[in-house]
């Protein structure tokens, strides 16, 4: 029973964080909308994150990309998927007033955080209704 009890608080901890960031995610691309731009950018560096011999399904890159005839150097890193390498060419979001600037909100975090604190939630229901 105490086991349960704790399961339902993580589970429920874990809904709430994931469908806040959710949350955030899409009230930032909402709010910037107007205020970004896409661009091509050429990956000029690329780092692991994690170190050698662990499971890799990530890599932090920088970019090199041109607005209105200026070349620009990501000053962040950018996380992307391993089998982007250094040469390729990758889409990214600029801030249109400073395009030093890189936007990093995507739909695609805010529906992956939505959809783990959706599955969290049904995981603590359940743990709840058989409590």
């Amino acid at each position: 029973m105490k086991e349960s009890r704790l399961a339902i608080i993580l589970f429920g901890a874990a809904a709430i964080f994931s469908i806040a960031y959710g949350i955030y995610q899409h009230v930032s691309i909402a709010l910037n909308k107007s205020k970004i731009a896409y661009t091509k950018a050429v990956v000029i560096e690329a780092v692991s994150v994690v170190p050698e011999g662990m499971v890799k399904n990530s890599r932090l890159v920088r970019v090199r990309f041109w607005v209105y005839g200026r070349e620009y150097i990501s000053s962040q890193q950018l996380r992307v998927a391993m089998n982007i390498s250094v040469g390729d060419e990758i889409e990214i979001a600029y801030f249109k007033d400073n395009p030093s600037e890189i936007f990093t909100g995507s739909w695609k975090k805010e529906t992956v955080a939505m959809f783990i604190g959706a599955v969290c939630l049904m995981i603590m229901t359940y743990l709840m209704g058989r409590g």
